[in-house]
């Protein structure tokens, strides 16, 4: 039975960079962006060449007192504007037990235009070690709303996910009482001034709030903090999570 819905802290579902759709507006193209997501799945993805590495890093897991990290990194086949992406990730889901536990998550992605993506994707389809968290299989769309003519007006973007998914989407009551079912999730991320997104995300269970930042122009570095579990709608207290995340191309 799975005590408690610590997947979306043990993993890194999504360690790569921003989904194409965010530059749709006028910008210079060398400018890096922050995340729209803090833990939950988009529809965007990888196209092949390009590699994300994240780390992440919980002040406690839920029901415990003990801080916890991880990390991941996400490999990019296919392309997702010509027919699909094909993404694959593997994670470290404790760095302090490094290696011997972890997974395999996999996500097929079609944008099906410059400003709406839909994904299907199964997370810790492989694992090695244990994780509490299980299997989950998610179907999720992202659109992307431009609300200003350039990024480097405030509030310029809006990208807002949605999906629905088995296991770690689950209501907690649900993953106490065993019950099969599928829970809604989703996120809406805005882009508050050039290098910040505020974050809101419903992550099937309670409610997380963050921001995301991408301190350089030229290096694909972000830094996302956010607090989950806010509403005591399950857990035992919110908690605060750090992601740092990497992308670049060969």
């Amino acid at each position: 039975m799975l005590l408690s819905n610590e997947g979306l802290q043990e993993e890194l579902p999504e360690p790569a960079g921003k989904p194409p759709s965010l530059r749709l507006v006028t910008v210079q193209e060398s400018q890096a962006d922050p995340s729209i997501s803090v833990a939950m799945p988009f529809a965007s993805g990888l196209n092949f060449g390009s590699i994300g590495i994240g780390a992440g890093w919980q002040s406690r897991t839920r029901y415990t007192n003990l801080a916890d990290g991880g990390l991941g990194i996400g490999i990019g086949l296919g392309n997702s504007q010509k027919f699909v992406g094909f993404d694959v990730v593997a994670s470290i889901l404790d760095v302090s037990d490094f290696a011997r536990r972890g997974s395999l998550s996999f996500k097929i992605h079609r944008a099906l235009s410059e400003d709406l993506s839909v994904a299907f994707g199964v997370q810790n389809a492989i694992i090695w070690g244990f994780t509490d968290a299980g299997t989950s299989v998610y179907g999720v769309a992202t659109k992307t709303f431009n609300l200003q003519e350039s990024v480097e007006e405030p509030f310029s973007l809006l990208v807002i996910s949605a999906g629905i998914g088995s296991g770690q989407f689950r209501s907690e009551s649900d993953i106490y009482s065993e019950i099969e079912s599928v829970g809604v999730f989703g996120s809406a991320a805005l882009r508050v001034v050039e290098p910040v997104n505020a974050i809101a995300e419903w992550t099937g269970q309670d409610l997380t709030l963050g921001l995301s930042y991408a301190p350089f122009r030229n290096i694909p570095i972000v830094l996302t903090g956010a607090v989950t579990d806010i509403t005591g709608n399950a857990g035992d207290g919110s908690r605060f999570l750090l992601r740092v995340g990497y992308s670049f191309s060969f």
